[in-house]
């Protein structure tokens, strides 16, 4: 369901655009960076598409 939400920000055919989805992705994995957690492009990819989903 989340690959599907994502698709179809990037497809255009939801109202969200797809620079929303940089926008959400970078200042999160800014706050992330000084923990150096394993994976911290994946956390934060997650936590965006979790976002993606109930904005859709």
């Amino acid at each position: 369901m989340l690959a599907a939400s994502f698709a179809a920000v990037l497809t255009g055919t939801t109202i969200l655009p797809a620079w929303a989805c940089i926008f959400n992705i970078l200042p999160l994995f800014l706050i992330f960076t000084p923990f150096h957690l394993v994976s911290t492009g994946n956390l934060v990819s997650a936590i965006m598409f979790l976002g993606v989903f109930f904005l859709i």
